[in-house]
C-alpha cells in the first residue's frame, strides 16, 4: 500500500515536471499523461480499498483457522484422555482377573489341602487300626505259644508225677501177685494211651484253633490291605484329577486372558487408526484451507520500465529491463514477459511512446496471441496506452509486441512502462 502511494507521488511529481515543458506538443502530451495518471490514481485507490477488504477477509480466515486448530487440539486431547481411560480400564480388568485367578487357585489349594488332610487322617486311622490288629495278633500268638508251653510243662510234670507214683506203687506192689501186676500194667497202658490221646487231641485242637485264628487275622489283614490299597488308589486318582482340573482351569483362564488381551488390543488399534485417520483428515483439510488462504493472501504485482529506444519485430517483445515492483517474481525483465503464477483476475496496463514524427502500432499479447491494440501517428512524440482486465489461468503469459517492425522511444524520463497486479 505504501509502495503504491510512493508510485502515485512519483507520478504526480512526474506530471508536475512535465507541465513545465513549453512546447505545444509537450503540453498535449502532459495533458494526456495527467489524464492517465488520474486513472492510475483512481485505480490505486480502488486497489487500496480492495486490499483493505482482503485484509479483513484474511483476518477472518486466520481467526477461523485458529479456532479450527483449537478444536483439533481439543479433539486430540480428548482422544488422549480416552486412550488413557481405556488403558486404566485394561489395567483394572487385568488386575481383577489376576485377583480372581489367585482366589480360585487359593480356594482350590485349600480344598486340595483339606482333602489331603482328610485322606491323611483316614490313612493314619487305618494304619493305627492295622498296627493295633497286628499287636493283638502278636499278643494272641504269644499267648498261644505260652499256653502250649505251659501245657507241655504240665503234661511233663504230670508224667513225672505219674512215673514217680508208679515207681512207688511198683515198689510197694512188687510183692503182689502177677495178676495184680498185670492188671496194673494194663491200667498203666490204658492210662498212658488215654493221656497220649488227650494230649494229641489238645495239641490238635490248639493247632486247629491257632490255624483258624491265623486265617482270620490273615483275612482281616488282607481285607485291610486291600482297603488301604483301594484308598491309596482313590487318593492317587483324586490327586491326578485335582492336577488335571487345576491345569484345565489355568489353561482356560490363560486362554480367556489371551482372548481378552487380543480383543482389547484390536479395539485399541481400531480406535487409534480411526483417531489417526480423523486427525490426519482434519490436518489435511486445515492444510488445504491454510494453503488456499495463503494463496489468496499472496500479492502479485509488477511494474517495469525501459530507458532505451527499442526496435521490435513480429517475433520480439518490448523488454522493460528496469523494475520498480516485482512482487511474486512473475515478471522476467530479460524477456519482457509476465507469467501468471496462479489463476485469477489481473489488471494490466502499459504506456508506450513513439519516435518523434513516426507512427507506432503495438499490441498486448496473451500467450503470443494479439488482444488489445494501440496506434499513434503524427508530429512529435505520441503516447499510446493499454488498460485491460483479464481472467488469466496459471502459466498464461502477457507481453507487449507488434505485428510488424516499429521503434519505441524512451530515455531517462521513463516514458515507456509496463505494469500489472492481481485483483482477485
Amino acid at each position: 500500500m505504501l509502495l503504491f502511494r510512493i508510485i502515485s507521488i512519483s507520478l504526480w511529481i512526474l506530471v508536475s515536471g512535465s507541465i513545465s515543458i513549453g512546447s505545444d506538443s509537450e503540453a498535449l502530451m502532459s495533458c494526456s499523461k495527467f489524464h492517465f495518471e488520474e486513472k492510475v490514481l483512481e485505480k490505486l485507490i480502488r486497489l487500496e480499498h480492495k486490499m483493505e477488504i482482503n485484509e479483513e477477509k484474511l483476518k477472518k480466515w486466520e481467526d477461523a483457522f485458529s479456532s479450527k486448530l483449537d478444536k483439533m487440539e481439543e479433539a486430540i486431547k480428548r482422544t488422549e484422555i480416552f486412550v488413557e481411560t481405556v488403558r486404566e480400564n485394561q489395567l483394572q480388568e487385568q488386575s481383577r482377573l489376576n485377583e480372581s485367578f489367585q482366589e480360585i487357585v487359593d480356594h482350590f489349594n485349600i480344598q486340595s489341602k483339606n482333602v489331603t488332610e482328610i485322606h491323611e487322617k483316614q490313612m493314619h486311622i487305618m494304619l493305627k487300626s492295622l498296627s493295633s490288629k497286628i499287636e493283638e495278633f502278636s499278643v494272641a500268638e504269644k499267648k498261644r505259644e505260652n499256653t502250649l508251653e505251659s501245657m507241655q510243662n504240665t503234661l511233663h510234670q504230670e508224667q513225672k508225677r505219674f512215673n514217680h507214683s508208679f515207681d512207688i506203687n511198683v515198689r510197694q506192689s512188687m510183692k503182689q501177685t502177677d495178676i495184680v501186676e498185670k492188671s496194673m500194667r494194663d491200667i498203666q497202658l490204658q492210662e498212658l494211651s488215654r493221656l497220649n490221646n488227650s494230649y494229641l487231641e489238645i495239641v490238635e485242637h490248639f493247632n486247629i484253633q491257632s490255624k483258624n485264628v491265623t486265617e482270620i487275622h490273615g483275612k482281616q489283614m488282607d481285607i485291610m490291605l486291600k482297603s488301604l490299597s483301594s484308598k491309596l488308589e482313590e487318593f492317587s486318582e483324586a490327586e491326578k484329577t485335582r492336577k488335571r482340573n487345576l491345569e484345565s482351569m489355568q489353561n482356560t483362564l490363560h486362554q480367556d486372558q489371551q482372548r481378552f488381551n487380543q480383543s482389547f488390543d484390536l479395539a485399541l488399534q481400531n480406535i487409534r487408526l480411526s483417531t489417526n485417520r480423523t486427525v490426519h483428515k482434519q490436518i489435511a483439510q486445515q492444510k488445504k484451507d491454510y494453503e488456499a488462504i495463503m494463496e489468496k493472501r499472496t500479492i502479485v504485482a509488477f511494474s517495469a520500465y525501459t530507458q532505451n529506444k527499442q526496435t521490435i519485430t513480429r517475433s520480439t517483445n518490448i523488454k522493460f529491463e528496469k523494475i520498480w515492483t516485482n512482487i511474486g517474481n512473475s515478471y522476467n525483465p530479460s524477456t519482457g514477459i509476465f507469467t501468471a503464477p496462479r489463476q485469477g483476475v489481473y489488471h494490466i496496463t502499459a504506456v508506450v511512446m513513439s519516435v518523434s514524427g513516426a507512427r507506432l502500432y503495438l499490441n498486448l499479447k496473451r500467450n503470443n496471441e494479439y488482444t488489445a491494440g494501440s496506434f499513434v501517428n503524427g508530429d512529435g512524440h505520441k503516447t499510446g496506452t493499454f488498460d485491460v482486465v483479464l481472467n488469466l489461468q496459471k502459466g498464461d503469459t502477457i507481453s507487449v509486441g507488434s505485428r510488424g517492425s516499429h521503434t519505441v522511444f524512451s530515455d531517462s524520463d521513463k516514458y515507456t512502462t509496463f505494469s500489472g497486479h492481481l485483483i482477485a
